[in-house]
């Protein structure tokens, strides 16, 4: 599983900010309703997307799958 955040420029422009791809470990059991931890400092009001990949690599995979949403912080809480 590799899980990738990517930040949202204002023309709409993606740049990769953070990934994680433990293919030593290459199984994560998720919970729905758990929290995946993200080991990055978001900023507030900044437009960010997120995407997890289940295959890595996705592009040696004839159906890819994966989870993309985008999102932007406005309350961050310490």
């Amino acid at each position: 599983m590799a899980i990738v955040v990517r930040k949202i420029a204002e023309d709409d422009t993606l740049s990769e900010v953070w990934r994680s791809d433990d293919l030593d470990f290459p199984i994560k059991i998720v919970v729905p309703g758990q929290c995946i931890p993200v080991d990055y400092k978001f900023q507030p009001y900044q437009k960010y997307s997120v995407t997890i990949y289940t295959i890595v690599p996705p592009n040696q995979v004839e159906t890819k799958r994966f989870w993309r949403a985008r999102f932007e912080l406005q309350n961050l809480k310490a």
